[in-house]
């Protein structure tokens, strides 16, 4: 009775209106309607085994297809019914009140009990049975155009696809059993095409259920999934009409028949696989299935995660201007545009993508740059016409080729820049919904290219910070070059014929010309000196340190107490400058209390002691000690690590507070000790280089 080719066919209806049915399940939340719509499509699933079981020859699935037949198709009719009355719950109950609705409950239960009677009575078919059927195949047709004439606007929107499904499978079973009733024989041909007619309505039916959210079905159907269904589809219908066609023309071709007939299959697949890959056809049947299957024209989770992706995508060679708008013209997939950002007064062209870059700017104070900082509308070039942008459009813009949309990016209620794009592929229409897209990824843009332009300047900010930073270091540093050749100067006069005193002279204005250089380069080079530290004797730093102040006019003296050699790691030459640096603060402090004293600068030595010893086993401490005119404990306190805070009238207050820093970023600390009057104690511990392998 039937072909072997059925158990294929079935098995895709079983299959799909399996998946459909579970799905639909797993969302139900006891919906009436939604329990009748999984119902109806589960007797589906059990129809189609039975008829599978039919065609293997299974005894008891020939018996039981009235049945099978007869429970599918009465609820579906239930369903239908759940869907005019305003309570479902009452399904029955508002039924049994018209007289139209008893009479089809009656038949209902007639139909049912007579399929049971025929699966006791083992007969697969009767023409009873089948008037039986085809009289609540009519009433839900019927139900299904009620339904539908009623609706309003947005209510046939969700009903449409529901419409189309179950009235398909309703249709194709009431040519069925007619053509049984008129002829009293089964049409094998109409039943072999009943498994591909209920396997294609179902994606018809999910869409419907996707829509119709008040039965409580949570189901997601993807854009991506109806628009690859779709492709497909349209390849299957394409490539199944060049088969018929290449098969005509190899029957009425004669002798070229089958010439003809590669020939045309050939260039036919060329054609379409040509087809494929455009990208305006793909958005033509992407736009299509957004206009008619969803009813949002986005999919707004897709297209928001791939905006900011493409937002942040930018890299050494695709700068955050291209990526801005990259991300904004693939919304509407735009395949050119323009970026244009706010300089000052006025916009200049910031990137552009396959447009071409028109030569002026647009000053700030243009109508069309006001309309759009005002109303924050996306204009559309093509119907400017019709509303009142036309006189605002500038020249330029109106004679760019392909120019389309024009949207605005606004930052804190400011018109930052503006977004000019081309003809959408595919032939997009702009409406509220496309307008509205842009305008949230317009702000979005305008966020991340006002945030971009904030850290640069940040970035800039602390270059110069870092800048002024260290100028200010290096003014610290020509300050004590100018105390040291200030003393040369001041002691010349008297000592110049004393050839100790010349050669002293000559080595401190070398060495200071050498200083002076390394800090002229380190301000060239706009960056501080070299941080690169080396296991260094801290006694032979002390020892340069203090060489380089012999001619002062109270120098130091170098002690030196523990091990032979203090080993540490730095770098050598910031290692003096601080060890320098504190000796000269020692110098102006005891020279301060002479002055205090005698009222005037005398050669009176007062010691200032420089001592390099152990502290521990793991450090070692430098210490400078002086007898000068010391600090207050409030100063000492809250003052003395301060930048620019500084007991000396010329003082900047840099020194200390650098020193300080260098000695921690070595592992170290400083400690200060002074009385008002008497001296300062200054001790900086160090850690103790230890060699690998000696603990």
């Amino acid at each position: 009775m039937f072909s072997s080719s059925l158990v294929y066919l079935f098995s895709f209806a079983a299959a799909a209106n399996g998946l459909l049915a579970l799905l639909v399940s797993m969302g139900w939340r006891g919906d009436v309607r939604g329990g009748l719509f999984a119902a109806a499509l589960w007797s589906g699933v059990l129809w189609s085994i039975g008829l599978i079981f039919i065609d293997l020859e299974a005894p008891w699935a020939a018996r039981s297809l009235p049945l099978t037949e007869s429970l599918r198709i009465c609820i579906w009719v239930l369903f239908i019914g759940s869907l005019q009355v305003s309570n479902p719950r009452r399904l029955i109950a508002q039924l049994w009140e018209k007289p139209s609705g008893r009479m089809l409950s009656v038949v209902w239960v007639i139909s049912l009990l007579f399929s049971v009677a025929m699966v006791l009575a083992s007969i697969q078919a009767s023409p009873l049975w089948a008037t039986l059927l085809l009289l609540l195949i009519v009433a839900g047709l019927v139900g299904l155009e009620n339904l539908y004439r009623r609706a309003n606007t947005e209510t046939r929107w969700r009903l449409k696809f529901l419409v189309f499904g179950i009235g398909g499978l309703l249709v194709f079973d009431f040519i069925l059993y007619a053509d049984f009733l008129l002829f009293r024989v089964q049409n094998n041909p109409l039943w072999a095409a009943r498994g591909i007619v209920n396997t294609v309505m179902v994606p018809l039916l999910a869409v419907a259920a996707a829509r119709n959210r008040s039965w409580s079905i949570d189901i997601q159907i993807s854009r991506q999934v109806v628009f690859q269904s779709s492709i497909g589809l349209i390849s299957g219908l394409y490539l199944l009409g060049l088969a018929l066609g290449g098969y005509y023309i190899r029957y009425t071709g004669g002798a070229w028949g089958e010439v003809a007939q590669i020939v045309v299959l050939f260039m036919g697949s060329v054609f379409f696989i040509t087809l494929l890959a455009s990208k305006q056809f793909r958005s033509r049947v992407r736009v299509f299935v957004s206009k008619h299957f969803f009813s949002y024209q986005f999919d707004y989770r897709e297209q928001w995660l791939k905006f900011t992706q493409l937002l942040a995508s930018n890299t050494a060679d695709k700068t955050i201007e291209a990526c801005a708008l990259e991300a904004i013209a693939q919304l509407v997939e735009s395949p050119r545009g323009q970026l244009w950002l706010r300089h000052g007064t006025r916009y200049e062209l910031a990137t552009h993508r396959n447009m071409p870059a028109p030569v002026q700017a647009l000053e700030a104070n243009s109508s069309m740059v006001q309309a759009l900082d005002q109303k924050g509308w996306v204009i559309d070039l093509e119907a400017r016409d019709a509303g009142d942008f036309n006189p605002m459009i500038p020249e330029w813009l109106r004679q760019q080729t392909g120019a389309r949309l024009v949207v605005p990016l606004l930052w804190q209620s400011e018109l930052t820049g503006f977004v000019v794009l081309s003809e959408p592929h595919g032939g997009l229409q702009t409406n509220w919904e496309v307008h509205d897209l842009l305008k949230v990824a317009g702000r979005q843009a305008a966020s991340y290219l006002a945030q971009a332009r904030v850290a640069k300047e940040l970035l800039v900010a602390r270059q110069f910070e870092s800048f002024n930073k260290m100028s200010a270091f290096i003014v610290h540093d020509l300050k004590n070059l100018v105390s040291q050749l200030d003393l040369i100067s001041t002691n010349a006069p008297r000592l110049i014929e004393r050839p100790d005193f010349q050669k002293d002279l000559l080595d401190t204005v070398a060495n200071s010309v050498e200083r002076m250089k390394r800090l002229l380069d380190q301000l060239q080079d706009a960056r501080m000196p070299s941080e690169q530290a080396v296991v260094v004797d801290a006694y032979e730093v002390c020892t340069r340190a203090v060489a380089s102040f012999k001619s002062a006019p109270v120098p130091p003296v170098l002690e030196a107490n523990g091990s032979a050699a203090q080993e540490v790691v730095a770098n050598p030459e910031k290692l003096e400058r601080v060890i320098r640096h504190l000796l000269a603060n020692a110098q102006d402090a005891v020279l301060s209390r002479q002055e205090l004293q005698n009222g005037t600068h005398t050669t009176m030595r007062c010691p200032i002691r420089l001592k390099c010893a152990d502290h521990s086993a793991d450090q070692i401490v430098l210490q400078v000690e002086d007898d000068g005119i010391g600090m207050t404990p409030e100063f000492l306190r809250s003052k003395l690590f301060q930048p620019f805070e500084s007991t000396k009238s010329r003082g900047t207050g840099l020194g200390m507070y650098e020193s300080r820093e260098y000695i921690r970023t070595l592992g170290g600390d400083v400690e200060v000790m002074s009385t008002a009057g008497q001296g300062t104690t200054v001790k900086i511990f160090l850690r103790r280089h230890r060699p690998v392998g000696i603990q």
